[in-house]
């Protein structure tokens, strides 16, 4: 006993001290072991995601192929649902007794009458306190969210396009639930994003972080199956058109000759008939499938913004929280635009002439004898699209130099642009790659899809830099309020992003045509690469924009140390 009170004297702690951190240690170990399950839990789905979507088309030929997919996705969709309703219901409800209470501890903190029973507390359970996606990103991520709906709506309705004989056959009523759930999924998701991107929980934390990651899963899970669907569906496309024209071709015939079979059973001769059945099913897929072309980048980027922002969510689980009462007011913000008319007429000029030529390309790729002026058209747009916005940013990096600058890490923002930028490297080294073997057979066509490569790298790079660092700028002085250095060209740099975006919406059907990587890579590589890099490369333009609008705002504003 001697010794124990020595022991402890020594280390200059009572024994109710050392209680209180072997609970605190306890806790710890608790919440490390909760984080860690839920982590395998998401681990094990998204493998099992990926497993059975890629079984599902590498044997299409098996009639329950689908079915697992459809069971799969309904388990995650429902469970999904299940789980921001509870939240909805149990734990968002705890946000408004804080509000309240917070709102009677400062009117007792302004009557001189002491401190609310809620401030001795320490913090909430639940609040509105950690950083969160700022407005720009939220409106982004509502909007694919209505594009992933959107193209929902079109998988459903292929189902009743003829009646029960169609899409209903072919794939079964499963179908129906998993796209009706997954549009109830994208809207509560939305919603729940949207409204609690903020949020802190300090209750049920264990229940909270296993939703979190069940979110996160459910949206990876999503952006790999439609990354899978689309790669299969193009090379079934191209595979299996010749087939699919003559069997339509024939089903116009029977229908307008009455019931005569023989057209019918000299197609079977060139195909089996589960293969007739499958391509018959694809036939009815025509309007979601035209549809996916501009829709599928929209699903995809919401599933990666749904799953980024969930973790920021998870990430804010248990964290410590500062009183309300004692933060600091926000500074106040100027959104009128002072000193950026000039880079907003520019910007809108530049715009104007890129919808201009992407109009242009496509009445020319139409004409089958002016295909090499359209892609002309299109490569030197890009080109001076490009070199503009890439002079917009390096001015900018120069003028920005003269406000303050805080160092810090960017966050959440940061790993986006570098995950995007990535795949803005990638794809554009596979096009110069390719391009440059084949110049001997494109020509000038060749040389300008390098030039446009070259440049979308160059550009792209110098604009992260300038990202990063502007949004660690801010005003020091009213000097600063006044001349505002560098944002007229940051409203230049938005727009032409923005018109970056468009091109690079069109990319597909641009590359589609050239044919240059296609020939050298073969059409199953090329739509595998086209795939996994399009929709980042989109989403590059998207955040670029979201962070340069947080920069037009935030680095004209002084801010306390």
């Amino acid at each position: 006993m001697v010794s124990k009170a020595v022991s402890t004297s020594r280390q200059g702690l009572t024994p109710g001290d050392e209680m209180n951190t072997s609970n605190i240690d306890i806790s710890e170990n608790r919440s490390f072991l909760v984080s860690l399950l839920c982590g395998l839990y998401a681990l094990f789905m998204i493998v099992s995601g990926f497993v059975i979507c890629s079984n599902s088309s590498i044997t299409r030929s098996n009639p329950n192929s689908h079915y697992y997919v459809d069971m799969f996705f309904i388990y995650m969709f429902s469970m999904a649902i299940v789980v921001m309703t509870l939240l909805f219901v149990i734990i968002l409800p705890k946000r408004k007794q804080s509000n309240a209470n917070r709102r009677s501890n400062d009117i007792a903190l302004q009557n001189g009458s002491g401190p609310h029973e809620w401030e001795l507390e320490g913090y909430p359970d639940v609040a509105h306190a950690a950083e969160g996606a700022n407005f720009y990103m939220r409106i982004g991520f509502t909007g694919f969210s209505v594009g992933t709906m959107l193209y929902g709506c079109f998988k459903i309705s292929e189902a009743f396009k003829d009646g029960r004989s169609s899409s209903i056959d072919c794939k079964g009523v499963t179908f129906l639930i998993c796209s009706f759930l997954q549009i109830v999924f994208t809207f509560m998701q939305t919603m729940f994003i949207f409204k609690n991107h903020t949020i802190v929980v300090n209750v049920h934390k264990s229940f909270v972080k296993w939703c979190m990651w069940h979110l996160i899963a459910t949206n990876l899970c999503v952006w790999l199956w439609y990354e899978i669907t689309e790669i299969e569906n193009d090379i079934r496309e191209d595979k299996d058109e010749p087939l699919l024209i003559t069997i339509i071709r024939n089903a116009s015939v029977r229908s307008s000759e009455g019931q005569n079979e023989e057209p019918l059973q000299n197609n079977e001769t060139m195909a089996s008939e589960g293969n007739v059945e499958d391509i018959g099913c694809y036939a009815y897929e025509i309007i979601a499938e035209k549809s996916s072309e501009y829709l599928f980048p929209c699903v995809i980027e919401f599933s990666l913004l749904g799953a980024t922002l969930s973790y920021t969510v998870l990430s804010s689980v248990g964290k410590p929280l500062e009183l309300p009462s004692s933060k600091n007011a926000k500074p106040e913000v100027n959104r009128d635009c002072h000193k950026a008319n000039s880079g907003l007429f520019g910007g809108i000029l530049v715009f104007m002439v890129t919808i201009v030529a992407v109009a242009v390309f496509f009445v020319l790729v139409d004409n089958l004898t002016m295909p090499v002026e359209a892609m002309t058209v299109f490569y030197i747009t890009e080109i001076v699209l490009l070199s503009a916005t890439f002079a917009g940013c390096l001015i900018s990096i120069l003028k920005l130099k003269y406000l303050r600058f805080s160092p810090g890490e960017g966050g959440i923002d940061s790993v986006l642009l570098m995950v995007s930028l990535g795949a803005v490297f990638m794809f554009h080294l596979f096009m110069i790659i390719s391009s440059a073997e084949q110049t001997h057979v494109f020509g000038f066509i060749g040389v300008l899809s390098i030039i446009v490569s070259v440049f979308a790298i160059i550009q792209a790079a110098l604009q992260v830099v300038m990202i990063i660092d502007g949004m660690l700028r801010s005003s020091v002085h009213d000097t600063h309020l006044q001349s505002k250095p560098g944002r007229s060209l940051v409203t230049f740099v938005i727009i032409a992003n923005l018109a970056l975006w468009a091109i690079n919406t069109f990319e597909a059907k641009k590359a589609g045509h050239s044919g240059i990587h296609a020939q050298y890579y073969g059409k199953v590589v090329w739509s595998i690469i086209q795939h996994v890099s399009i929709p980042l490369v989109i989403f590059y333009r998207f955040h670029s924009t979201i962070c340069l609008s947080d920069i037009w705002i935030n680095a004209y504003i002084i801010k306390e140390n």
